[in-house]
C-alpha cells in the first residue's frame, strides 16, 4: 500500500463501530508487510550491533485503540506498528553508543529519527526511541537500561488492570458512577474505599520509581562510586518488590469489583 492508501484505510476503519471485512483484512495485510520489514530490521540490528534485540507487531486491538483517540488518518504515521526493544546494562555513553550505531545502520533515504526521552520523561519513562524507516515505513526500536524495561513491564501490567490511561497520567478507570455507590452496603464501600485507595497508591508509587530510576541512572553518570548510588539502588529494589506485590493483591480481588476490566 501507498501511504495515502494506508491513512484512506484507518480513516474507514474508525468511521464505523463494526469496520467492513474487506478492511480489516487490509489491515492484517498491512500487518503481516510490516512483520516482514521488521524481521529484516531485527537482522540488520544482530549484525550490526551484535544483540539480538525483542521484538513485535502492534495488536489490532491496540491500532484500533489508537485509531480511537486520534483518528484513522494516523494509521499511516503510527511509528510503533513495527518495534523492536535492546535491553541492556548500559551507562548513558554506552545507549548513545548503540543510538548511533543504530543511525549508521538504517541511514537512508529517510534519516532515521530520536527521541531521547532521559532528560525530559514521559510519564516516567526515559527510554531512547529511535525511529528508522528501512522501506518507508517507520520502525521504532527502544533502548532501555534493564532497571528501565523492569519498570516499563510492571507499568503495562498495571496499565491492563486499570486502564490504559494510567501510561499518560490519567487516573485509573472507574467502573462504577457516584450514583452506583450510594447504592452499596456499607461493608461492599468499605471495600470499594479499600480498593480505590490500593489502586491510587499504586500508581502513584509506579510513577515515583519512573523518577527515581532517571536520578538514580543519572548519579551513576556522574559518580558511579557515590554511597548515594547504593542508597538509591536499595531504595528502587525495595519500591520494585513493593509494586509486584501491590499487583499481585490486584490478582486475587474478585473480578466483579469495578476496578478490574473483564479479560
Amino acid at each position: 500500500m501507498t501511504r495515502s492508501q494506508v491513512r484512506r484505510l484507518g480513516v474507514r476503519l474508525v468511521s464505523s463501530t463494526s469496520p467492513a471485512a474487506i478492511d480489516l483484512e487490509a489491515l492484517h495485510e498491512l500487518l503481516v508487510v510490516y512483520s516482514d520489514m521488521l524481521a529484516g530490521a531485527v537482522s540488520v540490528v544482530h549484525a550490526g550491533v551484535g544483540v539480538v534485540p525483542t521484538s513485535r507487531i502492534k495488536s489490532t486491538g491496540s491500532i484500533m485503540e489508537r485509531l480511537d483517540h486520534h483518528g484513522g488518518s494516523r494509521l499511516s504515521t503510527i511509528q510503533d506498528l513495527a518495534g523492536m526493544r535492546i535491553v541492556g546494562a548500559f551507562d548513558r555513553d554506552a545507549r548513545d553508543w548503540v543510538v548511533g550505531r543504530l543511525i549508521v545502520l538504517f541511514e537512508g533515504r529517510r534519516r532515521p529519527r530520536v527521541v531521547d526521552r532521559r532528560d525530559q520523561p514521559v510519564a516516567g519513562g526515559a527510554a531512547v526511541h529511535v525511529i528508522v524507516f528501512p522501506e518507508g515505513f517507520p520502525v521504532e526500536i527502544q533502548v532501555r537500561t534493564r532497571l528501565q524495561h523492569e519498570w516499563a513491564d510492571l507499568l503495562e501490567k498495571l496499565a491492563d488492570r486499570v486502564g490504559r490511561g494510567v501510561r499518560y497520567g490519567q487516573p485509573a478507570d472507574q467502573r462504577r458512577s457516584d450514583a452506583q455507590r450510594s447504592r452499596l452496603s456499607a461493608n461492599e464501600r468499605k471495600v470499594d474505599i479499600a480498593e480505590q485507595r490500593l489502586i491510587d497508591g499504586t500508581v502513584r508509587l509506579v510513577m515515583s520509581i519512573g523518577e527515581q530510576i532517571r536520578l538514580h541512572e543519572f548519579r551513576i553518570q556522574l559518580h558511579p562510586d557515590d554511597e548515594a548510588v547504593e542508597k538509591s539502588r536499595v531504595r528502587l529494589e525495595t519500591d520494585l518488590v513493593d509494586l509486584r506485590s501491590r499487583i499481585g493483591v490486584m490478582d486475587t480481588v474478585r473480578e466483579s469489583t469495578w476496578v478490574w476490566k473483564l479479560r
